[in-house]
């Protein structure tokens, strides 16, 4: 498991690219009837391959998968390929490396306010059930989970049957009240995100009976690293809608979590969508700004 986390490390701080060319191949439309288990060796034939490294992208190509990797591309079909392999029929279908989506939020529900989802468990159950498979559909066989409230959903979907290769960057590192700890009751706040920082130069928020040191960067990245995190999640945003004047991190806190971050060797993602959220982070130092510039 380390070293699978370790290689994630490298891979996400390397890119936030989309395709994984390692990656179990998938069908972009259709499904895949007959498709054997991982330990199979299986010949797709005649499908059309997209794929960003291959020149021969766009062609219709034969893909042969021995375990779960992709072991030879061919244009011509070998005489003997029935002999010791499963032969799936992909004609007028489309084959693609598996992607990877690297800003995902498994355990949220769209739609649903947290006094719905306690109204509604069976809606929250269904939906938790249905997400890995629905990225695995759309060929989606790694994703990256930037803000984890609750490790027990996630769990539950790495367990599952089916499911995409999840990495996580454990719990994002607010500040006091500030984004997104506005959608959770004030009274859930520092439960849901245990990540939350003490800020020196705006104290004002931090509750008196919780241990500031709990709470410095080097405490915050340390808890991601313990829990196989591969990256840092934090925010500055000032709110829009109907939530406006949120506080936001110090400079001095973010350059902070980025020393941080930098000594265990994690990115650090920063949620900003505008030009001062974009600037403060390219002053700041962080590693990736997740969000283009949607609040004008």
């Amino acid at each position: 498991m380390r070293g699978r986390t370790i290689e994630a490390r490298r891979r996400f701080r390397r890119t936030a690219a989309l395709v994984s060319g390692a990656a179990l191949a998938l069908l972009l439309v259709g499904g895949l009837p007959g498709l054997v288990s991982a330990a199979a060796r299986t010949w797709i034939v005649g499908a059309t391959v997209i794929s960003a490294e291959r020149p021969d992208a766009g062609q219709v190509l034969n893909v042969l998968i021995e375990g779960d990797r992709i072991a030879a591309v061919t244009a011509t079909l070998p005489a003997d390929a029935g002999r010791n392999a499963t032969i799936v029929d992909a004609k007028g279908k489309y084959l693609i490396p598996g992607l990877m989506d690297s800003h995902v939020h498994l355990a949220s529900v769209p739609g649903l306010a947290f006094p719905m989802q306690a109204r509604h468990q069976d809606l929250v159950d269904a939906y938790l059930r249905q997400v890995p498979r629905s990225f695995l559909r759309y060929g989606y066989t790694t994703v990256v989970d930037l803000i984890v409230t609750d490790p027990a959903p996630i769990q539950a979907m790495r367990a599952a049957p089916a499911h995409p290769d999840i990495y996580d960057c454990g719990g994002a590192l607010p500040v006091p009240n500030g984004y997104p700890t506005q959608f959770a009751p004030p009274e859930l706040r520092m439960a849901l995100f245990p990540n939350t920082l003490f800020d020196p130069i705006h104290p004002e928020g931090f509750p008196a009976q919780v241990d500031r040191a709990a709470h410095s960067p080097q405490t915050a990245v340390q808890r991601i690293r313990s829990g196989e995190g591969i990256c840092v999640k934090t925010f500055f945003e000032r709110g829009y809608g109907r939530d406006r004047n949120l506080p936001v991190p110090s400079a001095d806190l973010m350059r902070g979590v980025v020393a941080a971050a930098a000594a265990a060797h994690l990115p650090v993602l920063l949620h900003a969508n505008n030009l001062e959220a974009q600037t403060f982070g390219v002053d700041t130092g962080v590693s990736i700004l997740a969000h283009s510039m949607w609040t004008w």
